[in-house]
């Protein structure tokens, strides 16, 4: 298998295979019925689309040359920090701009850049992702680790990442992330009060892990 920095030409293979994967199992898409019937979401695909060419997502191609796994990956700058009123559901959002708020809302929650005054500048996982036929091969193993890998050479102190579930969060764990904070999905509440994701055991917050590359 090959790792190489994903471009703009990669985008559409990139998406496919997120169709397959990320698209229908990660637990906020399914608790709010974010996919149209086609398995798609456009929002979300040019979301994906806006990370593949930044420099820093990598994907993994197998020796048949098909897309085995991807993380997208970005710069995350101080005054990136998204303001309280991102982290707000308001009246007619969309299911797309409810999924933002809640990832907003919890980095303001566990804001790595007032845990870490002296940092200006690290590195955020958007996206990982594994084809289904590729589970447990190790794919999203290699990706981590050639992200700090490329963090390292771009001189990004820190690794950042989001964990919308128990799975992603038992994963950061693994690859030695620490557990910055969270918001239990019981307590982000819409403006009717009522909890905004309901997705099912055991997925019960959505957190922030980091990677200080300083010390390890």
């Amino acid at each position: 298998m090959r790792v190489a920095v994903a471009t703009e030409r990669d985008a559409d293979a990139v998406v496919e295979m997120l169709k397959k994967s990320f698209f229908p199992l990660e637990p906020l898409n399914a608790s709010i019925g974010l996919l149209e019937a086609d398995g798609g979401c456009p929002a979300l695909e040019q979301y994906c689309r806006a990370a593949v060419p930044s420099g820093l997502s990598l994907c993994l191609w197998d020796a048949e040359g098909a897309l085995a796994g991807v993380v997208l990956n970005t710069t995350l700058q101080r005054r990136d920090v998204p303001g309280p009123e991102d982290a707000e559901v308001r009246d007619g959002a969309s299911k797309f701009d409810k999924i933002l708020a809640v990832n907003h809302a919890v980095e303001r929650a566990a804001d790595v850049f007032a845990a870490r005054p002296d940092l200006d500048r690290v590195l955020d996982i958007k996206i990982l992702a594994t084809d289904p036929a590729r589970g447990r091969q190790g794919v999203a193993t290699t990706l981590v680790e050639r992200t700090v890998e490329l963090a390292r050479a771009r001189g990004l102190p820190l690794v950042r990442c989001v964990c919308s579930g128990a799975y992603s969060a038992r994963a950061a764990a693994r690859c030695g992330f620490t557990r910055l904070g969270g918001i239990p999905y019981d307590q982000f509440l819409g403006a009717d009060g009522a909890p905004v994701f309901r997705p099912p055991p055991p997925h019960t917050e959505i957190s922030v892990w980091t990677l200080d590359l300083q010390s390890c």
